[in-house]
C-alpha cells in the first residue's frame, strides 16, 4: 500500500450474497471493541477510523457491493476523507485556473509589446502544484498505519488475504 497511487483499490469475488456480506461486515463492525466506524448505504459501505484516533490525513475504506451472476463482488477503495480530498482537488483547481488566466494575460501583454513579467508566476505556480502533490503523498504516508489497520480489519472479516492493486 506504500505507493504513488492516490487511491489504492482491490476487487474481491465471493459466493456469499450481498445481504450475507453486508450482515457479516456490519456484525464485525458492531463488535464491542469498535476498531472502526461505518456508514452503510445499500450497495455501499464506508469504514473509517474512530473519531478519537482520526486526523486530517486519516484514510477511509469505501466498499461497493455488487452482484456478478451467482457471485458477489466487493470493490474496495482506500482514500482520504471527503474533506481532505476536496481540499486537495480545490488546491489543484485553483492553481490550474491561476496558471491558465496568468498565461493568457501574460501572453496578451507580450503580444502587445508590453511588459509580461507576470509570466514568471507560472513556474512558481507549477512548483506549488508539485508541492501540493508531495504534501498529499506525505499525508498518505502519515495515514499508512491506519490504512493497514482498515485493511487488516477487512481481511479478518472476510477471512482471506486480499491483494491491493
Amino acid at each position: 500500500m506504500s505507493s504513488f497511487r492516490i487511491k489504492p483499490r482491490f476487487k474481491y469475488k465471493t459466493d456469499l450474497s450481498i445481504e450475507e456480506l453486508s450482515e457479516l461486515i456490519k456484525n464485525a463492525l458492531e463488535d464491542e471493541e469498535r476498531v472502526c466506524e461505518y456508514q452503510f448505504i445499500p450497495g455501499s459501505l464506508r469504514i473509517r477510523i474512530p473519531e478519537t484516533d482520526r486526523h486530517f490525513w486519516s484514510p477511509e475504506l469505501n466498499l461497493s457491493l455488487d452482484k456478478d451472476g451467482d457471485n458477489s463482488v466487493i470493490i474496495g477503495r482506500y482514500g482520504p476523507s471527503s474533506g481532505t480530498w476536496t481540499f486537495i482537488v480545490a488546491g489543484y483547481a485553483a492553481l490550474g485556473l491561476l496558471m491558465f488566466f496568468i498565461g493568457i494575460y501574460g501572453s496578451a501583454r507580450m503580444s502587445l509589446g508590453l511588459s509580461s513579467s507576470i509570466l514568471w508566476a507560472l513556474p512558481v505556480l507549477a512548483l506549488s502544484m508539485i508541492a501540493l502533490y508531495i504534501t498529499a503523498q506525505l499525508g498518505q504516508k502519515l495515514g499508512a498505519e491506519q490504512m493497514y489497520q482498515l485493511h487488516f480489519f477487512f481481511q479478518s472479516v472476510i477471512g482471506k488475504k486480499i491483494k491491493i492493486n
